[in-house]
């Protein structure tokens, strides 16, 4: 009986820098590869999961006063093995008053911009990429 192979699962955060100034409604975006769901936890909360790529999930950042650094993880997986990023956001205290989130890319927003049935890169052929930005070519 031959065993099943299993492949590592890899992951990493596309939509957020290590140290970047958030606040309010923000979509966490990860690439994962070999996956079966991507798990999204914030500090030790569990927030949810997304089998479908990209995977995405909105997180709310909602300090009251000072700053705080608040990590953000995700996990992949794959028949028992997983893989996880992290990085540490601020939560708070954006010199604007807003969050210097930039908004995903129209090719892994989520969203049919462009109106053809197809949503981001890869199921619509017209995105090159998760990070292009235009689904109409």
């Amino acid at each position: 009986v031959d065993k099943p192979i299993t492949v590592q699962p890899t992951v990493s955060i596309t939509s957020l820098t290590e140290g970047q100034c958030v606040k309010g409604d923000v979509a966490v975006t990860a690439s994962a590869t070999d996956t079966q769901s991507v798990d999204f936890i914030k500090e030790t909360s569990f927030l949810g999961s997304d089998n479908t790529a990209p995977y995405s999930m909105v997180v709310g950042f909602r300090s009251k006063g000072k700053p705080k650094n608040v990590q953000v993880k995700v996990v992949a997986w794959n028949a028992g093995l997983s893989a996880e990023d992290s990085i540490t956001v601020v939560d708070g205290g954006c010199d604007s008053g807003s969050s210097d989130t930039p908004k995903p890319a129209k090719c892994s927003d989520g969203k049919d911009n462009d109106r053809d049935g197809l949503i981001d890169f890869p199921e619509d052929p017209e995105c090159t990429s998760e990070q292009d930005d235009n689904e109409r070519r």
